[in-house]
């Protein structure tokens, strides 16, 4: 499965099954695809935890507080809760 694939999917897990508003499912989605664009050589189902770890070691190189670190995390996680249940 591919990055594209994976968010258009969980975007419409988001809307369809978990019935988010539309404000949520975006946050959602751009925090998943955060990740995508850090590590687009590697498909969303090869992405290990090391890869958070390191990007939000990424995150928090840029300056991000640690309460946007926190939010774009619980996006990420969502996502990949996803993943198990596909």
């Amino acid at each position: 499965m591919t990055w594209t694939e994976a968010l258009d999917e969980f975007a419409t897990y988001l809307r369809l099954e978990r019935s988010l508003s539309p404000n949520t499912v975006a946050a959602y989605v751009h925090d998943a695809s955060l990740l995508a664009r850090h590590r687009e050589d590697r498909p969303p189902l090869a992405i290990t935890p090391d890869d958070v770890s390191e990007f939000l070691r990424h995150l928090c190189a840029l300056g991000l507080g640690a309460r946007s670190q926190a939010r774009i995390l619980s996006g990420i996680r969502a996502f990949f809760r996803f993943l198990l249940i596909e």
